[in-house]
């Protein structure tokens, strides 16, 4: 796979998906476990957590083989990750009656809720970084082209969500668009595979 426009958008958007997922993270988990610097830590280090699987794991898959049906299972794959946060909300109010303590409880909620998308969304980054090498004299430019990309994505999706979407969308329905959003790149690399 080519350094192409597609990639690009892939990665754009990947980045962009996982810091809006720690910023809605946070406000899903409000309601039950409060604003505190605990729950913030618990959003944040599992956003990390997630990262650091995900690159590992997406690396691991791109050294095996280089395939455009890959990515678009993983991009595929993130976004069901994402949409699965819907129904899995409800049980952050059971973990806080279960568990009792506040902190504990958005540590595992975080894990359940947004370890998954995160990790997915990371591998996406990982694994679209190694197809778009064509020689070995271009890794750290096209690794750090396709990084820097990344975290623009990042840098759009904290102030886009900050500043655009928490004020006029509910989180149901920034969880639904972002999803439908990586299910239709995942389509569209896919149909780029069979041209």
């Amino acid at each position: 796979m080519s350094n192409s426009l597609l990639t690009k958008c892939t990665v754009f958007v990947a980045g962009f998906a996982i810091l809006t997922l720690e910023i809605i993270g946070f406000r899903i988990l409000l309601p039950s476990v409060g604003a505190t610097m605990p729950v913030w830590a618990s959003v944040i280090s599992v956003t990390l957590l997630g990262g650091v699987i995900g690159y590992f794991t997406g690396g691991i898959i791109a050294d095996r083989t280089q395939n455009k049906n890959i990515l678009a299972s993983l991009v595929f794959g993130a976004g069901l990750f994402f949409l699965a946060m819907l129904p899995a909300r409800a049980v952050v109010p059971v973990i806080v009656s279960f568990v009792g303590s506040y902190s504990t409880s958005a540590l595992l909620s975080s894990l359940m809720l947004f370890l998954l998308p995160i990790l997915g969304l990371s591998s996406v980054i990982t694994y679209a970084i190694r197809c778009s090498l064509s020689s070995l004299d271009t890794v750290a430019r096209v690794h750090g082209n396709l990084y820097a990309l990344a975290t623009v994505g990042s840098i759009a999706g904290v102030f886009t969500t900050s500043y655009v979407l928490i004020p006029n969308f509910t989180m149901s329905s920034i969880i639904v668009g972002l999803s439908a959003i990586l299910i239709f790149i995942a389509a569209v690399i896919a149909t780029q595979e069979t041209n």
